[in-house]
């Protein structure tokens, strides 16, 4: 027992560190409940972890490959992610508006596609939305929302509850991704896996925006992983329904279908030749499109009452907040201020680099796959974000851990950056200090 301490005591020491960090968020919401009003000095405490956490990887910490240090990582990974189950949530409350927008369906019999939250003032989840996020219909795929209406019945109207169950399914789908993860990096056959486990498991980040706020881009992102998973084990057949299902839970993972499709057409044919792979694989295209629309047309059937199905989604696109500008968009927006032009120019420069990263120098393996998947999402988020939040950075985290130790270091950084952005909004500091001259 005593070599079993002495081996992994500095790993356990930073455990027990983190811990008591995230302990001392619960203490404090309870014994000052004031302190939920200011939540700039709750965020502290997540900023501290996170620099923390970065200390811990950063250092030239020996972090043993041996089945008894994953188990310790597991378990406080376990013990983190329980301990934020029951803080508050600090974020913008978009757990409040997953269960709001679920009950819509479930309390109201209305269709959520359709009926926004703010015609149903007499429900008590109101207080804690945005009147943005109240006066807006689902922004969500199909597939998120019929996830959701199972714990917003469960709940029973109770919002305490509705909320643990919200937190213990977005935790779920977090154990469920670093089982992929595991499998992933099982097959790429990496060196000290144990570190990457612990970038994943430990992440401030992550632990931040799924088990305190709930966030279901974890589940967008699960289904990734899966068909990356099937993708390295060419089960072809598998990886562009599972990236459908994705779609279904966030649009956004639209962008990422391209280049899976082009890697596989070329695994298949053994071309670089765009137009040659896609007529000598057309079966293989048409049977995935007619999976797909299966797919989309089977989730969207209980809501197809109306040919306004996306007016919540297009009406968030038609969006910007200059508070929340991504980078490129911020720079446009400090030379112009019409929204038209800001939006026109950073949408110009996405499609255009976009179309240059799917179709330059084609990728050669997974690693490479994932590299141009990594590069599209990141040129969304900095280029043609207009309402950028912490969270989307979950789509990134995971996949920058199984591209192993060229990007492990920007995984850390990037962690770090988004928890201090989440905090103290530097779209607004940066703003006030060019401002000043």
């Amino acid at each position: 027992m005593l070599n079993f301490f002495r081996k992994n005591k500095v790993l356990i020491f930073w455990g027990i560190l983190i811990e008591v960090i995230y302990l001392s968020v619960i203490i404090l919401e309870n014994i000052f409940p004031a302190l939920l009003e200011k939540k700039i000095l709750l965020y502290s405490f997540f900023i501290i972890s996170s620099l923390s956490f970065l200390i811990l990887l950063t250092k030239k910490i020996k972090i043993s490959e041996s089945k008894t240090t994953l188990k310790i990582i597991i378990l406080f990974s376990i013990i983190f992610n329980l301990t934020l189950l029951f803080s508050f949530p600090l974020g913008p409350g978009d757990i409040y508006n997953y269960l709001f927008r679920a009950e819509v369906f479930t309390v109201y019999h209305q269709n959520p596609f359709l009926i926004a939250p703010v015609n149903f003032p007499q429900n008590p989840l109101s207080k804690y939305i945005s009147d943005l996020a109240k006066s807006t219909p689902t922004i969500y795929g199909p597939l998120w929302m019929i996830i959701s209406f199972l714990p917003a019945l469960l709940a029973f109207n109770n919002i305490f509850v509705g909320v643990m169950l919200f937190k213990l399914l977005a935790i779920m789908f977090f154990f469920l991704c670093f089982w992929i993860i595991y499998k992933i990096i099982s097959l790429l056959d990496f060196d000290k896996k144990n570190k990457y486990f612990l970038l994943f498991l430990w992440n401030p980040l992550l632990l931040f925006e799924i088990a305190n706020e709930g966030h279901n881009d974890i589940i967008m992102v699960f289904f990734i992983l899966l068909a990356l998973y099937y993708l390295i084990r060419e089960k072809f057949y598998s990886v562009i329904p599972l990236l459908t299902l994705s779609v279904m839970i966030k649009y956004i993972s639209i962008i990422i279908i391209p280049f899976f499709l082009i890697f596989i057409l070329k695994q298949k044919n053994k071309s670089n030749k765009f137009f040659i792979n896609i007529i000598k694989n057309w079966k293989f295209i048409i049977i995935n499109l007619i999976i797909s629309l299966i797919i989309i047309i089977t989730l969207f059937a209980p809501f197809l009452n109306s040919n306004q199905i996306f007016q919540g989604i297009l009406h968030q696109a038609g969006m910007i907040s200059k508070s929340h500008l991504s980078f490129f968009p911020f720079i446009i927006s400090q030379i112009s201020n019409e929204v038209l032009v800001v939006k026109i120019i950073s949408y110009f420069a996405f499609f255009l680099f976009y179309l240059f990263i799917l179709f330059h120098n084609q990728p050669q393996n997974i690693k490479q796959l994932i590299n141009k998947i990594l590069l599209a999402f990141i040129l969304y988020l900095f280029v043609a974000s207009f309402w950028l939040q912490a969270w989307y950075f979950i789509w990134i985290i995971p996949l920058l851990i199984i591209t192993g130790k060229k990007y492990y270091n920007f995984a850390i950084i990037i962690s770090v950056f988004a928890i201090i952005h989440q905090g103290y909004n530097l779209n607004l500091l940066i703003s006030d200090f060019i401002k000043s001259f």
